[in-house]
Formats: structure tokens, C-alpha cells, sequence
């Protein structure tokens, strides 16, 4: 009967290991980007808006220092040193918000940010926060600091229908 109940289990989390791997989308970002064209000399020539009315650039791995050390000190300054989530960030939002009675504040890392705009803002529910750190974890073991960096600059809304910070940073 033990020998049993341990495959049973190991089978069990074989089964959650897989969909763990497989929970990420091959392509995180669904959204098209605008048509972009540059001279060889890296000079933006010219750029179409996105088919969905968007200025949508797409990521850029070499964000500017001062942006990124802005985006790390207002959004997570702990950024470098959590898998994705931040469990003390969160556990200080959910003391603050049941002790106000209202949602007053958030323990999103960028990592679940990059997550939420990826599935396109859907209510915020306690399901969905818990689908955001299972993806939040599964992203940071596929992508590095960086390229989670980008694809956050790359997508955080600026106001308007400007999506992303390459199009901020370009006078048109």
C-alpha cells in the first residue's frame, strides 16, 4: 500500500512539474507591433502604427540606465534578488488591505506585472493573482533580468494609445 501512495504521488507531481513547464505561452505577447523601419545607421526612418491602433514598439534590450533604475526603485526594489515574486511585498499589501478594508496597495513585482499585461489586464481576482505568480515564477526561469526589464518597457502602457518606452524616448 506505501509503495502505492508514493507513485501515486510522484506521479502526481510529475504531472504538475510538466504543466508548471508547459504553463508558459510560446509567445507571452499576443499584441502586434508597429512596422518599424531604420536606416543602417540605426536612425528610426519611419513607423507604422500597430493593426490594433497601438504604437507598440517591439522590445528593446538596451533600455536606458536611468529608466531602469527608476522603474526598480518605484515598482520593486527587489527586483534582482526574487524569483519573480516577492513574498514580503505581498504579504505587506494583503496586512494593509485587510486592514483598511480596500485594496490601497499592490505586491506585484514587474515579473507579475509583465505577466498581467500579457494576459491583457483581466480582473483582479484571487485566482488570477495566483495564475499571475505560477507565470511570474515560470517566466523568471526563462527569461533573464534583462529581457524581463524589456519586455515590461516594451509593453507598460504611457497614456494615449503609446504602449512602451521606445516610442517615449523617439520624437515623431
Amino acid at each position: 500500500m506505501k509503495g502505492k501512495k508514493k507513485a501515486v504521488g510522484f506521479g502526481a507531481m510529475a504531472i504538475l512539474l510538466l504543466a508548471f513547464y508547459f504553463l508558459l505561452p510560446a509567445r507571452l505577447f499576443q499584441s502586434p507591433y508597429s512596422t518599424v523601419v531604420y536606416g543602417a545607421d540605426d536612425e528610426l526612418l519611419g513607423a507604422r502604427i500597430a493593426t490594433d491602433g497601438q504604437w507598440r514598439f517591439p522590445p528593446n534590450t538596451e533600455l536606458p540606465k536611468n529608466y531602469t533604475q527608476a522603474v526598480i526603485l518605484f515598482e520593486d526594489k527587489h527586483f534582482y534578488s526574487h524569483p519573480g515574486i516577492d513574498p514580503l511585498a505581498i504579504g505587506r499589501a494583503l496586512w494593509v488591505n485587510l486592514k483598511s478594508g480596500k485594496k490601497r496597495q499592490g505586491g506585484s513585482t514587474i515579473t507579475m506585472q509583465v505577466v498581467r499585461m500579457a494576459l491583457e489586464n483581466q480582473p483582479r481576482t484571487y485566482w488570477q493573482k495566483t495564475k499571475e505568480l505560477l507565470l511570474a515564477l515560470r517566466i523568471e526561469l526563462t527569461y533573464s533580468k534583462e529581457e524581463i526589464l524589456a519586455l515590461y518597457a516594451a509593453h507598460a502602457p504611457f497614456g494615449g494609445n503609446v504602449v512602451g518606452l521606445e516610442l517615449s524616448l523617439i520624437h515623431i
